[in-house]
Formats: C-alpha cells, sequence, structure tokens
C-alpha cells in the first residue's frame, strides 16, 4: 500500500532565519533535556520522513527535521531546494523555493522543527507533481538519513479517479491466490471506495478461481493512492494445455470517478501435465453369449479439453467376422472435458459349438491431449465358451432307462448290462467322460458289481463309446432294483447326466404252507395254534399271508370266526397265529371247524395249506334222578307229600 505523509500544516515554526525566541520549548514542540538523553559526540540532522505531501490549496507545506540526540549546544542546518515535476520559476510556478532556510536547534533539545514551503494554488488542472528538498549541515551536525526528502503537490484542480495498476495480471494455478492493485490517480481528502466483480472466461469460478462476495469493496482512506485485494485460485488436478482467463471489472465508484483501465484480466497458468491414458487392466472376459464387452479405458486425472484415442483390435486365436467369433474394433475413443473414465465396445458372437476359451488383442493408439502409460497400450480380452459338448445315453429303443435280466447262476460268463454313451454335439475339442455306477435300491457287490472308468472322445462328431456293468446271481426273491449311472466331463458346463440301470428280478417266489393239518384242541385249553412256513427261495419282500376260518360241526359260539394276516418281514421264514377256541358251559360232543391259508400275492401256496380243528368238549354229561326217594297218594291219585 502506497500513502502519502501529509506535510504539517501546524504553524509553529521558525519565522526567519534567526534563532528563534522562544517562550518555553514546549510551545514551539520541542522535545526538553529531561525527555531525551544528552549524549555525547556529533547528532545527525534529518526529516522525519522521506515523503511529504500537501494539497495545492493548502497555501503551505511543513517539512519536519529532527536531531537524533539532544546537544548542550546550538546545532544548525540549512535546506536547498531542487525542482522536479514541480517548478518554483515563473511562468507557472508551483511553489515558492526557500532554498538556505536555516533551522537552529537550541541546546537540549532534538526538534522538529521545520521548513516551511509556500505552495502556488493556480486553477489549471496539471495532475500531481513533486519537488525535493535536500539538507545541510552547518554546525554542531551531520546529515543523517532521509537528508532528502520528496514533497508532492496533490493538485486540486484534477478529479480523483480510480483504475486498475495493469490490464493483466498472471498467477500460476498453485499460488493460492492472484494480487490485484487499484490506484487513485492523487490522493483525496475523503475515503475512497470503489466496487469490483469478478467475470468468467476461458476460467470459470465454478473450477479456476474462489468467487468473492459480488460486487466486493475496496477502501481507500484519505491520503491513500494504492490498495490491493486477492482473488483466490483453485488448484485442481484438469489438465489445461491453454492458459485460461477471467476478468475483474470496477464499478460504482464512491468518490472518484472511474479511469482506465477499470477492467483486468487474470490469466491463470495450469501446472498440471498431459494426463496419462491406460487400460484399467491388462486382461478382460466376457462369457460368449455376453453380446458386448466393454472395455474401460482410464485417465490419471481429467483434461480441459477432449481427449481421443484410436482402438482397435486384432484376432488372437477368436477369429474375427460374422459368423465367426467376434466382430473387429476400430474407432476413435473420446473422452469429454473432465471425464476420466471411457470404454469403447468389442462385440461377441454367439454360436452353438463347443470350443476352447478364445482370445482378442486389445490395443489403444497414440491419443490426442494425453499420453500413453509406458508408451504403448495392449490388453487380452478372452471370450469364454459357455456351450458344453452335450454328453449323454443312449437308452434302448421305447425306454428312458436300461433293463438287464438277474443272472440265474447259469450263463457263462454271468450276464452284464450294456450302456451306451455319446457326445450329442459336434465339439472342436477333445473331451475327456468319466462314467461310474452308484447304489440306488440294488447294492453294489450284492446285486452287482461297481465299475468306473473314462472314455477319450476326439473332437468332431466321434462315435458312440460302451461300458458293462456285471449283475451278481442270487436266490433271492426281491423287488427289481436299480443302479444309477453317472457321467462326469472335463468341462462343468457339460453337466452331469445320470441313468437307471434296472435289475429285472428272476427268482420264484417262496412257497407257503400250513403246520398242522389237523389240531384237537380242549375246550378251555387256550387257543388253537397254527404255523405258516415260507420253504424254497428266501425273499426280501413283505410277505402278507392270509387266512380264512371256516364253519363244520362247530357252530361260530365255539371258536373266534373270520379271517386274518399272517406277515413275514423280509427274510422271515416261519410265522405263528392263534384261532381263538370259546370255553362254554355246555355238554356236548366234539366239534371241528377248519382253518385254510388265501393265499399271497409274493408267495405261491404249497401243501398242506389247510387244517381241521376239533374242539373236545370238557363239560360233565348230565345226570337224571328222582326229587325224593318216597312220594305219597291219596285214593284218587293226587300226591299229598
Amino acid at each position: 500500500m502506497s500513502r502519502f505523509f501529509r506535510a504539517q500544516s501546524l504553524r509553529r515554526l521558525i519565522p526567519s532565519r534567526r534563532a528563534p525566541r522562544f517562550q518555553s520549548p514546549a510551545r514551539l514542540g520541542l522535545e526538553r533535556l529531561e525527555d531525551r538523553c544528552l549524549l555525547d559526540g556529533t547528532p545527525t540532522v534529518q526529516f522525519q520522513r522521506d515523503q511529504f505531501a500537501v494539497f495545492e490549496d493548502e497555501g503551505t507545506a511543513y517539512l519536519g527535521v529532527t536531531l537524533s540526540f539532544a546537544v548542550n549546544s546550538d546545532v544548525y542546518a540549512t535546506c536547498q531546494m531542487q525542482d522536479n515535476s514541480a517548478r518554483s520559476s515563473s511562468p507557472g510556478p508551483d511553489y515558492v523555493s526557500n532554498s538556505f532556510y536555516t533551522l537552529q536547534f537550541p541546546p537540549n533539545t532534538v526538534g522538529p522543527f521545520f521548513i516551511p514551503v509556500s505552495i502556488v494554488n493556480d486553477s489549471t488542472p496539471e495532475g500531481t507533481e513533486d519537488f525535493r528538498v535536500t539538507l545541510t549541515a552547518l554546525q554542531g551536525t551531520t546529515v543523517g538519513s532521509p537528508a532528502t526528502a520528496t514533497v508532492t503537490i496533490v493538485d486540486d484542480d484534477t478529479p480523483v479517479t480510480v483504475h486498475f495498476s495493469h490490464t493483466l495480471y498472471s498467477v500460476e494455478e498453485t499460488a493460492g491466490s492472484v494480487p490485484l492493485t487499484v490506484q487513485l490517480n492523487r490522493p483525496s481528502r475523503q475515503p475512497v471506495q470503489v466496487q469490483y466483480r469478478t467475470q468468467d472466461g476461458t476460467a470459470t469460478a465454478a473450477e479456476d478461481y474462489v468467487t468473492p462476495s459480488n460486487p466486493s469493496v475496496v477502501t481507500f482512506a484519505p491520503w491513500d493512492t494504492v490498495k490491493t485485494f486477492s482473488v483466490g485460485i483453485k488448484n485442481d488436478p484438469v489438465y489445461e494445455p491453454v492458459n485460461e482467463r477471467s476478468r475483474v471489472n470496477l464499478l460504482n465508484p464512491t468518490n472518484a470517478a472511474l479511469d482506465t483501465p477499470s477492467s483486468a484480466e487474470v490469466e491463470i497458468h495450469s501446472d498440471d501435465a498431459m494426463p496419462t491414458l491406460q487400460f484399467d487392466r491388462s486382461t478382460y472376459a466376457l462369457l460368449e453369449s455376453g453380446g458386448t464387452a466393454w472395455i474401460q479405458m482410464d485417465l490419471t486425472h481429467p483434461s480441459a479439453q477432449p481427449v481421443g484415442v484410436p482402438v482397435y483390435t486384432t484376432a488372437g486365436t477368436a477369429t474375427a467376422g460374422a459368423g465367426h467369433d467376434y466382430v473387429d474394433t476400430d474407432a476413435v475413443s473420446v473422452f469429454s472435458p473432465g471425464e476420466t473414465r471411457q470404454w469403447f465396445p468389442v462385440v461377441v458372437n454367439n454360436d452353438n459349438v463347443d470350443e476352447l476359451n478364445e482370445t482378442v488383442n486389445l490395443f489403444l493408439d497414440q491419443p490426442s491431449g494425453a499420453v500413453l502409460y509406458g508408451g504403448s497400450q495392449q490388453a487380452t480380452l478372452t471370450i469364454l465358451d459357455d456351450d458344453d459338448a452335450p454328453i449323454g445315453f443312449v437308452f434302448p429303443p421305447g425306454l428312458d432307462h436300461y433293463e438287464v435280466a438277474e443272472d440265474n447262476g447259469s450263463p457263462t460268463p454271468p450276464t452284464s448290462a450294456n450302456v451306451t454313451v455319446r457326445i450329442l454335439a459336434p465339439t472342436e475339442r477333445m473331451i475327456r467322460v468319466n462314467y461310474t455306477t452308484l447304489n440306488g435300491t440294488a447294492v453294489g457287490n450284492r446285486d452287482y458289481t461297481p465299475v468306473s472308468g473314462y472314455f477319450i472322445f476326439p473332437a468332431g462328431s466321434p462315435p458312440d463309446q460302451s461300458f458293462s456293468v456285471p449283475i451278481l446271481y442270487d436266490a433271492i426273491d426281491e423287488n427289481n432294483e436299480n443302479v444309477r449311472l453317472r457321467l462326469t466331463g472335463d468341462d462343468p458346463a457339460m453337466g452331469n447326466p445320470e441313468a437307471s440301470l434296472v435289475i429285472l428280478d428272476n427268482d420264484a417266489p417262496p412257497t407257503v404252507s400250513l403246520t398242522p393239518s389237523s389240531l384237537t384242541v380242549q375246550e378251555g385249553s387256550g387257543p388253537a395254534r397254527f404255523t405258516a412256513a415260507l420253504s424254497g427261495n428266501a425273499s426280501e419282500k413283505t410277505i402278507n399271508v392270509g387266512y380264512q376260518v371256516s364253519p363244520g360241526t362247530a357252530s361260530l359260539a365255539d371258536y373266534v370266526p373270520g379271517s386274518g394276516t399272517v406277515p413275514f418281514g423280509p427274510g422271515e421264514r416261519s410265522k405263528t397265529f392263534d384261532i381263538g377256541i370259546v370255553n362254554d358251559t355246555d355238554y356236548e360232543p366234539s366239534e371241528s371247524f377248519t382253518v385254510a391259508l388265501t393265499g399271497s400275492p409274493d408267495a405261491t401256496l404249497g401243501t398242506p395249506n389247510t387244517a381241521t380243528v376239533t374242539i373236545t368238549d370238557n363239560d360233565p354229561r348230565p345226570s337224571v334222578q328222582f326229587a325224593a326217594t318216597t312220594y305219597r297218594a291219596n285214593d284218587e291219585g293226587v300226591g299229598i307229600g
């Protein structure tokens, strides 16, 4: 900030070259010995400051002069005045030269004493002018600093104006702020205010600089002529190849008028390097049915201008073109200003052919407005085949499973089931198919011999291959049983198909018979108990054998009538069952009824399959006797007791 120091307008001055007579040093503003230490040596004489200013209409400028320290003797100094832009000579003088004016410092004083200079008040607008005054030591002193002062005469005939010091201010983006200087053409007795407002150019407040409160105000105190204010600069990470500019405008001054330049530009120099461009990874992958692979590219930091990069593909193991694996890409991708991420597409064709995963080479060429990381950029796109070579079983005509009759022990070699495996679609690769048997309701090493292994199918449309499952002989009547057959491919996408091998049982069912075939039971001795027995082949089935009770000479009151079932669990060979006998009190002859097996769907009836049950009575034979040993009767034949 620049400021004019106004010349003293006090009337406490020495009016002649002679030593003044003082009533007291204090009345003349002098410092006494008590206020300033008296020192030995030679003091220096100097102006209070090197700049003084006075308005043209004030009449007189007073220039203060001091000693460096007080002494106990008189000290004398004089001055010499020299024109600069202000003149003391005619025509049109600006001041009256007072050269060789003599100052006397009485003993024990240091001043200040004042050199008076008369100012000529004219009516001509002429701007601010100045002249210089130089001190010369005369007696008891030497010249100190400042020895020369400049006196500025402020023309009051020229209006006060305000303007920028420059039309262009340059600043580095990292500086944080840029100072702008506003000046008055001359000092003013009154405060001067001027508003300023920022305006976007190629630099914008949103991204490049900090917007002050619009409008903001600069204030000049009286006599101030220079003020500085700052505009904040944003250090963004954006690459800006061209320096950007915004504008600051002065407006609405108070106690002054606008002068040129009332508008200044701020040029911001970017320190951000050109961004680096690269793939976001070195490998990409897409399922063949995915349609389009979007390949990502990244800039290390944004740019204020578009960045264009040529992108293209070449064949790796994949083949380009219609009806093949992918569509070749050869294009230019563009990053808009501010963007740091962009993608380009690679179209992948979906086919139904089982094949190996295939690759496409991806390239970035030299971009505009950026550089490639490492000087070049290459990546790989892998097309993941999602077509399995479907594997499956080939079943006998009309069936969705395999069937084989159980070995009856006589054929040589033993019976086995033949299982056929097929590749159901063409393939471009060799395929390994594993097979294995698993227990279903059939149990390995009891009903069949477990097998496992693998086939190698060559590429193309290979022929079917087969494996055999040996079937084991037993003599057990059982339900048909199944063996699970499973295939697994070397590619999980091929799935794990399963099939069923049904073992058809060919063993005869067991024969059921009833014992005993006749049974005598005394009434009251308990039930009639029978045994149903299975003979022949063992069975793993649950066999329910029915029986029926039929009357003979015995009535339904002599036994528990009806029918029932004798259950045989798997492997059981005999079971007993009871027919209840009723114990009555009637004397009766022996009576009989029959029990017959009615058969089972899982067994055949053998012999004997019926039995006769004879019930013997346990009640005493009834007796007949007279009620009395004697009887009396009258002559009429009537008993009288």
